[in-house]
């Protein structure tokens, strides 16, 4: 059995998403280090909403990458990591949070294809893939105007690219004008776009499959958001426990999978008790030893000890811990010490990590 003394239990500040401003923040992300994720409020003030977010992760990541992979005009990330699982992706509900209904109306999206269509350099015309272009995108607020300036770029991890789609934020701007400067030299301008449209510049216009001879194509861009709740229950994997009963069910369980020579587990428990505080009944606390050579005397003389914040379960039957260790083992390919399954109230796995979740973590499937 492996349990990762290096695993990190810091957890990043949390803060409140209501005191940004009105107009669609621009995120920065850091990697090699406990993760952080920056928020800007206009170039005023960042906000470390790492924790809030769920990117407070003690997985060792690698890097990351931007898309909209559920094309609601919010930015979302890919992080890579070491550790399982390899990949997360994480969606952003920024834009739920903060401006409800409006989804998609404070942004743009823009894709750039540049003229040169052979395999050698060009000096008339920009790299096909249009990186390095420089785009001013200019509008009016409230009778004052606004200019920004973005960069269109490959990406900025270890050997990770972005979605070839720039969003970019424009508050509550109704028309919006962009001005390209491509890496040939030549300026391009497209005015009039209106916010949630989808602007495909092309440096050579005749490349323009919908209109030959102009020089950007506009589409809608916003589809559905994927929608967690389509996803059927009867899909999922099922973790049925004898838990102990008591006055109010809880929503839903936290289930840790836990031994009494692991020291992670001990450094887990500030974590363990932030949640305990903070969800009350609302949320199951548990910790399941999956070590099934420790037998309830040496369970109790753990808790004795210890104390730990989550309930150990002590006299679970010795099938049902055997259930917790297989889903561990299988998900991780390890018998991976603490490792957290999140259930509803009818045992259905709604997600399964490493280590013990943050108090956001556990708020995503709470507003299920």
């Amino acid at each position: 059995m492996r349990s990762d003394e290096n695993l990190k239990t810091v957890r990043g500040s949390e803060n409140s998403l209501g005191d940004f401003g009105s107009e669609s923040p621009k995120n920065s992300f850091s990697g090699g280090e406990r993760d952080n994720l920056f928020l800007s409020d206009r170039g005023e003030q960042f906000y470390d909403i790492a924790g809030l977010a769920g990117l407070d992760d003690p997985g060792d990541g690698r890097t990351s990458s931007q898309l909209d992979f559920d094309r609601d005009g919010w930015t979302d990330l890919v992080v890579a990591s070491a550790t399982v699982p390899t990949l997360k992706l994480y969606r952003n509900r920024i834009g739920e949070e903060l401006y409800g209904d409006s989804k998609g109306a404070r942004m743009v999206a823009i894709r750039l294809q540049g003229g040169n269509q052979a395999a050698a350099a060009d000096r008339t015309w920009s790299p096909r893939d249009g990186w390095g272009a420089i785009l001013k995108i200019s509008y009016t607020v409230d009778g004052k105007p606004v200019e920004l300036l973005r960069e269109y770029r490959c990406g900025d991890g270890r050997a990770a690219q972005n979605s070839k789609t720039l969003l970019v934020g424009v508050g509550a701007a109704t028309s919006v004008d962009i001005a390209v400067h491509w890496p040939s030299g030549k300026t391009q301008h497209y005015a009039g776009v209106r916010p949630g449209a989808l602007v495909t510049g092309f440096e050579n216009p005749e490349h323009n499959p919908q209109e030959r001879g102009r020089d950007h194509s506009l589409e809608n861009y916003l589809l559905e958001a994927t929608d967690a709740s389509r996803d059927p229950l009867a899909t999922r994997s099922k973790i049925e426990l004898s838990l102990p009963g008591g006055d109010v069910v809880p929503e839903i369980h936290v289930i840790t999978a836990m031994s009494t020579h692991c020291p992670s587990c001990k450094k887990a428990q500030p974590q363990v008790k932030m949640l305990r505080e903070a969800f009350a009944d609302e949320v199951g606390v548990w910790g399941v030893p999956i070590d099934l050579e420790e037998n309830a005397d040496v369970l109790d003389e753990y808790v004795a000890k210890y104390q730990p914040f989550y309930d150990v379960l002590i006299t679970l039957p010795m099938s049902e811990r055997l259930l917790v260790k297989e889903h561990i083992t299988r998900t991780f390919l390890d018998e991976v010490t603490p490792a957290s399954i999140i259930t509803d109230a009818k045992g259905n796995v709604l997600h399964t990590m490493q280590g013990v979740p943050t108090i956001s973590d556990v708020k995503r499937f709470l507003a299920r």
